[in-house]
């Protein structure tokens, strides 16, 4: 560790703390490592953030790879010049992390780049800082979430699943997320369902590949609820392309669950008691659950025929 500098919220032994390594284009790092800096000390005092103090001096590769493969996480500024300048941070660190299987928190600024992002960082999902989207999880609560989960260890973070009753994966297009989240609040309205835990894409963990984080949280789940507005009918989206299918090929129980008036997607969305049925995540709670929805902001459970919700019609590429 003696050729990187560190920096910690408290005292100046790093020892016993977990280690972070901050890394970015070397003219970024006056712009950009105080700022990320005080917000990740802000979320832990329990960590020492490391950095490259001359990142354009000759190193030894294998010494540097056996420095960084002993960090609990890579903490990334990604600008459009990291993206488009070559740079050791670009071309030699963040190799090092995804040989090593480090896990990689990108934060973001200015994010109009996002083909640049993906031809070099692939699908690893990433952090905005300034996100003004009010219905987007605030980036100090992303973080603090991230470094929580990284820093207590596997083992904290498995007991921490188990408290809950269930698992709902809610599915939805980002641009219904304000409808989706009326959906959520009218899921724990209901007692049976306050101890069932709704999981949805703000949860997905930066650096990771989000495909494979999808597949796994759908996996794990119980129930798939899928928050149905006119968009679903729009080609090209992620929801019809990759979600649904997977959940229909998985045999979950589907809960479709009519937001907004849709038209031309199989089934029913009437609003008649009589006509509603029995898809709620499990038995008891399904008809409180179901007029609960109905009685928010017009939401509705949307009828499936048989064959596992395969007759709902939705577009694909």
């Amino acid at each position: 560790m003696s050729r990187f500098a560190y920096r910690m919220a408290i005292g100046n032994n790093p020892q016993g703390k977990q280690k972070l390594y901050f890394c970015c284009h070397p003219d970024d790092f006056e712009l950009h490592f105080a700022g990320i800096s005080a917000d990740v000390f802000s979320c832990s005092e329990n960590c020492v953030l490391y950095y490259e103090e001359e990142p354009d001096a000759p190193y030894d590769p294998e010494e540097l790879e056996a420095a960084l493969s002993q960090m609990r996480a890579f903490v990334i500024a990604v600008t459009r010049r990291f993206l488009t300048q070559p740079s050791r941070a670009l071309d030699v660190e963040l190799p090092i992390a995804q040989r090593q299987g480090i896990p990689l928190i990108p934060i973001a600024f200015d994010v109009d780049y996002d083909d640049l992002y993906q031809e070099k960082l692939g699908s690893v999902q990433y952090l905005e800082k300034g996100n003004l989207d009010p219905t987007a999880i605030r980036y100090e609560d992303k973080l603090k979430k991230l470094l929580g989960a990284l820093l207590v260890g596997e083992e904290e973070e498995r007991r921490i699943r188990e408290e809950f009753a269930g698992r709902i994966f809610m599915s939805y297009r980002k641009k219904d997320r304000a409808h989706a989240q009326d959906v959520m609040r009218a899921i724990h309205d209901v007692d049976l369902c306050r101890d069932v835990a709704i999981w949805y894409d703000e949860f997905l963990v930066p650096g990771e590949d989000y495909n494979d984080a999808i597949r796994d949280e759908l996996r794990e789940s119980d129930v798939f609820a899928l928050t149905v507005t006119p968009s679903l009918l729009e080609p090209g989206n992620y929801v019809a392309e990759h979600e649904f299918p997977d959940a229909v090929e998985a045999g979950k129980p589907i809960v479709p669950i009519e937001a907004v008036p849709t038209a031309g997607l199989g089934g029913r969305s009437e609003s008649a008691e009589d006509e509603l049925p029995e898809s709620a995540p499990a038995g008891e709670a399904s008809g409180v659950l179901n007029r609960r929805l109905r009685a928010r902001s017009n939401v509705t459970l949307f009828k499936l025929s048989t064959c596992g919700g395969a007759a709902l019609t939705l577009p694909r590429s």
